[in-house]
């Protein structure tokens, strides 16, 4: 986009032609926090990226991390970087700037949980039990990722639990979409941690028949050299891809639960379930260059 670049560039006979290629890094949050740049790369035409950069990254003490402090962004301070490419035959060369940001996010959604008895009880009498409950609530990082929480019954209050065999009217379903207006797509999810409310379960794959979900995408969160369970935490399981994600990605997983623990000898209570997101975040940018002999 700069207006300074030229149409194309000269190249002499037994000479290359060096065009810069310069790119700004912003950030759009306007908070104190940073954003930060794990990865810039630099390529053109048809280098493969694992075979090396084609273009020479320049200054990559100060834009590309190499173990020992980290690049960060702050609103209304970008940072720029740079690419040398070196061209020696004539032609029209794209040179492609992928940049890879770090981001953590966090979501938190509060949902009322109730008897299933009383609610039935309350139905049968002409009435929604939602007009006694307060509406579900939740809170999101304004990032570049939206969280959404589903499936709908999780959301129509009251998700009902039958004091009978402990089982809820309602599923889990974490939703990471890409928010469009960043302009880029999710690169990897390098962690996702769901917390739940106490006294409810996943139904993961070991539980037994009447807590097992076979398609659950979640596993228990263990920690420590004994692998011990984390409370009311789980992650996704070995066999959900946590890569080339794109637009975005869902995790699902049934839902059971101990009314007591839940409830707490109580005909209704809410409940919080909290995602932890820590992923990269992949943003392109090319630009042509036109180069000519003499």
């Amino acid at each position: 986009d700069d207006p300074t670049m030229p149409a194309a560039f000269k190249l002499d006979k037994h000479e290359k032609v060096l065009p810069t290629i310069r790119i700004g890094m912003l950030s759009p949050l306007e908070q104190n926090e940073p954003i930060k740049v794990s990865a810039v790369k630099c390529t053109y035409n048809e280098c493969k990226p694992e075979s090396g950069d084609c273009g020479t990254l320049r200054r990559p003490d100060e834009i590309a991390p190499s173990g020992e402090g980290e690049v960060l962004i702050y609103y209304n301070r970008p940072r720029t970087a740079e690419c040398l490419l070196e061209i020696g035959e004539p032609g029209t060369y794209t040179a492609k700037f992928n940049v890879k940001y770090d981001f953590n996010e966090t979501a938190t959604f509060n949902t009322v949980f109730m008897r299933e008895d009383i609610a039935d009880e309350i139905l049968r009498g002409g009435e929604d039990p939602a007009e006694r409950l307060p509406p579900p609530s939740a809170t999101y990082d304004n990032g570049p990722l939206e969280i959404k929480f589903g499936p709908v019954e999780l959301g129509t209050i009251p998700v009902t639990v039958d004091l009978t065999n402990n089982q809820l009217s309602s599923s889990i379903e974490i939703s990471v979409n890409n928010r469009p207006e960043w302009n880029g797509e999710i690169d990897e999810i390098k962690e996702l941690s769901l917390r739940v409310p106490t006294g409810v379960k996943l139904k993961v794959p070991t539980g037994t028949e009447s807590e097992s979900d076979s398609s659950c995408d979640f596993v228990n969160k263990t920690e420590g050299p004994a692998n011990t369970n984390v409370p009311n935490t789980y992650v996704p399981n070995s066999e959900v891809s946590t890569t080339d994600i794109g637009t975005g990605k869902k995790f699902r997983c049934g839902l059971t639960a101990n009314a007591e623990e839940l409830l707490g000898g109580a005909v209704w209570a809410i409940g919080s379930f909290d995602v932890k997101l820590h992923f990269t975040y992949l943003t392109t940018k090319t630009v042509s260059v036109k180069v000519e002999k003499t």
